[in-house]
């Protein structure tokens, strides 16, 4: 069994969640911890038994993504979007895709770009084992929200049944 967590972090700059997330890491033990709006350059505060990722748009400080990994998953190859929004890790045993979608109040073309054309380019046929995790920030089902009406995200829609 593999434990795969995925976390929002909302900035890590402050030692306060660096080390709130070292304790976390250490409690939970997670071969795989995918994190989101990260918005840091460097990772020197985790265990020696892990590795990590980092993707980080320099100019939009309010993205990035990172994917902390046991050592012994054995990376193969890895893959970032330019926007510090994806990261692509191929393992040894199975692909993971972390990702920090655009918000609901982001212009409704940049979603869209991002879930139709940018996302797709890193699912790759050969993915035999493939795990898309992370902050889709976006509602799928009009249930899923409660307050006030927003807008359904109709592309999760069609990942949600084309890749059962």
């Amino acid at each position: 069994m593999i434990k795969i967590i995925t976390l929002n972090i909302n900035g890590l700059k402050s030692l306060i969640r660096q080390n709130y997330l070292s304790h976390f890491i250490k409690q939970y033990h997670p071969d795989i911890l995918n994190l989101q709006e990260t918005n840091i350059n460097n990772i020197n505060f985790i265990d020696s038994e892990y590795d990590a990722i980092i993707n980080n748009n320099i100019e939009n400080q309010k993205s990035g993504t990172i994917i902390i990994f046991k050592k012994s998953l054995e990376l193969l190859s890895q893959e970032k979007s330019p926007d510090g929004r994806i990261i692509r890790a191929v393992f040894k045993n199975l692909t993971i895709i972390n990702l920090y979608a655009p918000t609901q109040r982001d212009e409704a073309e940049k979603r869209n770009t991002f879930f139709i054309n940018t996302l797709p380019t890193y699912i790759k046929p050969s993915d035999k084992k493939l795990i898309i995790t992370g902050d889709f920030n976006s509602i799928i089902e009009p249930n899923d929200r409660t307050g006030e009406e927003k807008r359904i995200n109709n592309n999760l829609r069609y990942y949600r049944r084309n890749l059962n």
